[in-house]
């Protein structure tokens, strides 16, 4: 089954705009990147399938451990973020990314 990833998603009170970005950081070494203060989350276009899935996944983690104070550490937001990859593949869920908003660099 495809989910849609919407353009917002909600952590706590806070409202997050979801976007695809072509170059998510300037050295390119980044798949995505959570900005609390902007209250957005990129994702780079440049990625695909899985490798994307957990980026998003890993930047939505970390909006979830600052606005429910868990520090968690970067190591370990990458672990949940393959295993919520995983656990929603053996679901059947996959994501759209379709029709999400694409921003320049």
């Amino acid at each position: 089954m495809k989910v849609s990833v919407p353009d917002e998603i909600k952590i706590g009170s806070f409202r997050y705009a979801i976007r695809l970005f072509p170059k998510v950081y300037r050295d390119h070494s980044l798949l995505g990147q959570h900005m609390a203060d902007d209250l957005l989350v990129k994702v780079s276009s440049e990625i695909e399938g899985d490798v994307r899935n957990e980026a998003f996944w890993h930047e939505l983690l970390h909006g979830i451990s600052l606005t429910y104070k868990c520090g968690l550490e970067e190591e370990n937001v990458d672990r949940i973020a393959q295993g919520i990859n995983q656990v929603m593949q053996s679901f059947g869920i996959e994501l759209d990314w379709s029709d999400l908003e694409q921003l320049e660099g």
